[in-house]
């Protein structure tokens, strides 16, 4: 490989690309070199004479291709090779031995007789491997994949899907989705399945949790377009349904429902709506629950409540308990926890607390920062909340970069050319989502 990148000029860089295409990956092994010594014909994929190999030998280093290339137990290979090789005639002990012979003598695989085991040059499988064609490959992989592992029963098979399901919350909830390349397959599968999830439920004639997960999630989009008459509207039904069903525990719908009252001025009936859902996960659940999130939404929108009432001291008590509640369920890693961070930041800068301050804010940026661009939103406001308070301790420069960004930002999320100067706070507040404000 060394000699290939010389001769051709290449960067690491651009040899990991012909490296890592299929068809280029391929080409380099029929690489040929010139040397002063002597006319030299050999490229990597004839240097080791496969062509010369006798069917079976060929045979059993492609089996080998696919296997751990530092440690290959014999009484494996001779099992997979009996059962694995064979053309119209029994593939027998004899003739492993006299495959392996074969490869042993052609210095392609390494023999520890005392354990009985093999090993082969990792180059040697990657030759083998880029020269056999994409339907060999498969056959070969299913061929020692499956026989390999054992008809799961039913039972495995819901065990293994519940800890898939527990492996993605766990990535989740530490902001590792950046790279996920499924949700295109992801929502192919949600369209496919509509109509047949319709007719069940036409026949069925009786509604379910889908119909109030429908009309909740109607609803949130209606109150992110700041629709917030129709976004109640459709929360109120989500809701009855979900009392209907029996077993009622507030949830998340009546942190949104809040909201949507909150922005519309109608503080009484938000109070109500929210200490009555407090109080009923509290009943079911005890006090501070760390069943999930759900009580830490409901603290935080009693945290703005109480500031559109003119309660900082409560506000402020409200917003500490739902930080301290998303730490403890979903850890300092998540943007539900960096929301509340952002909002205690609010109130120490507030009450003088800078220093205070810029600690929280750094914890919301260390965690959006995660995934920049998903969090644009979120780092320009949280980045001029934090240039206003560098400000505000006389840190004027420290204060201009973050100011700067924050304006850069803001002018690439909404396209709008504004003087930083001119700029506010609600004017960061309006580019982020209602749960977040």
């Amino acid at each position: 490989m060394a000699g290939i990148i010389r001769q051709q000029d290449l960067t690491l860089s651009e040899f990991f690309e012909l490296y890592t295409d299929y068809e280029e990956h391929t080409r380099l092994y029929e690489t040929k070199f010139n040397t002063d010594l002597v006319t030299y014909s050999h490229s990597l994929s004839t240097v080791w004479a496969f062509e010369k190999l006798k069917p079976q030998a060929k045979q059993l280093l492609e089996l080998i291709s696919f296997l751990d290339p530092d440690l290959i137990k014999d009484d494996f290979l001779i099992q997979a090779s009996v059962e694995l090789i064979s053309e119209g005639a029994q593939f027998k002990r004899s003739n492993y031995i006299e495959a392996r012979t074969d490869l042993l003598q052609s210095s392609l695989i390494r023999r520890d007789k005392q354990n009985r085991q093999i090993s082969v040059r990792r180059i040697v499988q990657d030759v083998i491997l880029a020269t056999m064609d994409a339907t060999k490959k498969r056959l070969k992989c299913d061929q020692l994949l499956w026989s390999a592992i054992p008809n799961p029963s039913e039972a495995t098979n819901l065990l293994f899907a519940k800890l898939l399901t527990e492996a993605a919350w766990y990535q989740k909830e530490r902001e590792r989705t950046k790279h996920f390349d499924g949700f295109e397959t992801a929502r192919a599968a949600c369209l496919n399945s509509f109509p047949l999830v319709s007719s069940i439920f036409k026949e069925l004639g009786t509604a379910d949790e889908r119909l109030y997960l429908a009309y909740a999630e109607r609803g949130i989009s209606r109150i992110q377009d700041g629709r917030y008459k129709e976004g109640e509207a459709n929360l109120k039904k989500a809701l009855q349904i979900h009392k209907d069903l029996g077993n009622y525990v507030p949830r998340s719908g009546e942190a949104n429902l809040s909201w949507a009252l909150l922005a519309q001025g109608k503080l009484e009936e938000c109070n109500t709506l929210l200490l009555d859902s407090l109080a009923g996960r509290e009943k079911a659940l005890g006090k501070n629950d760390r069943e999930s999130v759900r009580t830490g939404l409901i603290l935080s929108v009693l945290g703005n409540l109480r500031a559109a009432q003119s309660q900082l001291d409560e506000s402020l008590e409200f917003h500490h308990r739902a930080l301290d509640h998303m730490r403890a369920t979903v850890g300092d890693k998540d943007f539900y926890t960096a929301n509340v961070a952002h909002k205690v930041a609010e109130h120490f800068a507030r009450l003088g607390r800078c220093k205070e301050a810029i600690s929280m804010l750094n914890l919301a940026l260390d965690i959006w920062s995660v995934d920049p661009t998903a969090h644009k939103n979120e780092i320009a406001r949280s980045t001029f909340l934090k240039g206003k308070i560098f400000e505000t301790m006389g840190k004027m420069q420290k204060a201009s970069i973050s100011l700067r960004v924050a304006c850069r930002l803001r002018k690439e999320i909404t396209q709008e050319v504004r003087d930083v100067k001119s700029l506010t706070m609600k004017d960061f507040d309006g580019i982020v989502a209602f749960w977040a404000r």
